[in-house]
């Protein structure tokens, strides 16, 4: 057996994890992070979402942002009817603040102003990214003209 140091183990966790032809949700949810902040980050926004963390990003003037990712082709066997992609964005009674301490919000809330929906719709659809800003109102009536499609 050789032996790996430990550069070596999380470059082969990380070839393992991230070089499947299909990720698994927490791993797609990395991805989709780096690509949003690798195009948000010269525009002012800084990524700071981690483990339960109430938002991803939050731009320089104090705007949060969210970003939601979902697939519809999954690591598991697809059911008969694959179903419709769906996001959700229910108000929030708090958030976890640096992934450990549970801030209570004082009414229930949305705490990002910003929403990004990045996913795929259907198994032969490329992924695409949605950003859309909400105003308390539905969030589902937006034209196709606002997505951003990855190539």
């Amino acid at each position: 057996m050789t032996k790996m140091t430990a550069a070596e183990v999380r470059a082969a966790a990380a070839k393992r994890r991230y070089e499947a032809k299909i990720l698994d949700n927490a791993d797609r949810g990395d991805i989709a992070e780096e690509i949003v902040a690798g195009i948000l980050a010269p525009l002012g926004w800084e990524y700071c979402g981690g483990a339960w963390a109430g938002w991803d990003f939050e731009h320089r003037d104090g705007t949060r942002m969210q970003l939601k990712q979902a697939a519809a082709l999954q690591t598991w066997k697809a059911p008969k009817e694959i179903r419709p992609t769906r996001f959700g964005i229910k108000l929030q009674t708090g958030y976890w603040a640096n992934g450990a301490d549970w801030t209570p919000a004082p009414a229930p809330t949305r705490y990002a102003a910003i929403y990004i929906f990045a996913g795929t719709t259907s198994p032969t659809r490329r992924p695409a990214i949605m950003p859309t800003r909400h105003s308390g109102g539905s969030m589902w009536s937006r034209p196709r003209s606002c997505r951003t499609r990855i190539r």
